[in-house]
């Protein structure tokens, strides 16, 4: 594969990779796959490596907000700019997750066909909710438990449109500039500290996956992508912003906020010490850094049908939940690979085509 480094930062990659890698696993524990290997491993090392795999969502979640934050910086964003921008954001990610749906969709059909008990088929409401990504909001089973995220993702992408549209129009450091910004980042911290997880908001916007909730994560990437250029008082407006995510998820014992706080505060020291493109530099991080989205949309499938076989073969034990936990992984890259060849990087060049 081709590596082409341009317009991207070899470190951002490789957290890239590091999470998508903790999310395979944690979905291989979920779908007790590797129940032998976890027992054998202990609780300290199967809650670091398997259980707290979902903690990849926020790391994630940062590095969006970090991208989109670079590629808009020193733009003027118009209203036309602003809606070009929503609309390659579609253009860029929504083909391979529609293949991932497709996929969904047979490996779903299959198990119908074949009478599992917990398999039914989705409603065409339910299929169409997903191509808009509102299933979250209509509170719909997902059709693959990986798509909830993408609902946030696209959430805040439109909120993101709106903000740097204003940001864009004031002068940096003036008062104005100021105002939108904080209009943008401060109510994340107020919805993480003042709002209570019994209150009926808190639950309205938990269960109908609200932008809101997890804001924080994609405020503190942005205003990591913007630091470089800006003066020192936003470097400690930065520093405040995520060292309150750290305490408050300490407070609250919020992993999220937590992991948001560090992902933050190490892209912060990687581009304070100019590192950006030396740590995680390693070829094989970047190969899967670079395939990381089609990974996460397809690995939970393609480890069910891959464990399937597998299983037929090896039966369960310590021993063969680790062939299984290696092998899974690469036979994941290597349909991931196929994917992003196939679909996503035709899918990159179609949305590069939109300008704004």
């Amino acid at each position: 594969m081709n590596l082409n480094r341009q317009n991207r930062y070899a470190f951002a990659d490789g957290l890239r990779a590091l999470a998508a890698l903790w999310v395979v696993l944690y979905h291989l524990n979920e779908g007790q796959h590797v129940a032998q290997l976890t027992k054998f491993l202990g609780t300290f090392f199967t809650s670091l490596v398997f259980e707290h795999g979902n903690l990849g969502v926020p790391i994630f979640f940062v590095l969006s907000g970090f991208v989109m934050a670079i590629t808009t910086e020193s733009k003027k964003m118009g209203i036309k700019q602003s809606a070009q921008f929503m609309l390659r954001r579609l253009a860029r990610l929504s083909p391979p997750y529609y293949i991932a749906m497709l996929l969904s969709l047979v490996v779903i059909g299959l198990k119908v066909k074949h009478g599992e008990p917990d398999a039914y088929w989705p409603s065409w409401s339910v299929i169409l909710a997903h191509m808009v990504y509102l299933q979250g909001f209509l509170q719909y089973q997902q059709i693959n438990v990986v798509f909830w995220t993408l609902c946030y993702e696209m959430q805040f992408y439109f909120v993101f449109s709106i903000f740097i549209y204003f940001i864009s129009q004031r002068l940096p450091g003036s008062l104005a500039h100021w105002f939108m910004i904080f209009l943008m980042t401060i109510p994340a911290l107020l919805w993480l500290v003042f709002v209570p997880h019994d209150a009926p908001v808190h639950s309205f916007v938990h269960n109908h996956l609200i932008f809101i909730y997890y804001w924080y994560a994609f405020c503190a990437g942005t205003l990591v992508g913007w630091c470089s250029n800006r003066g020192q008082l936003f470097q400690f407006y930065l520093i405040a912003f995520y060292g309150c995510l750290i305490v408050i998820g300490a407070v609250e014992y919020n992993l999220f906020a937590i992991t948001a706080g560090l992902t933050s505060f190490i892209m912060h020291m990687a581009m304070k010490y100019k590192k950006m493109n030396s740590w995680l530099n390693y070829t094989p991080l970047q190969l899967l850094g670079l395939v990381s989205y089609s990974l996460y949309l397809i690995h939970n499938n393609i480890t069910g049908a891959y464990g399937r076989i597998f299983r037929a073969f090896f039966g369960h034990s310590t021993s063969s939940d680790f062939m299984f936990m290696l092998s899974s992984v690469i036979v994941c890259f290597i349909a991931a690979y196929i994917m992003y060849t196939l679909v996503e990087k035709p899918s990159i060049k179609m949305s590069q085509k939109i300008k704004y």
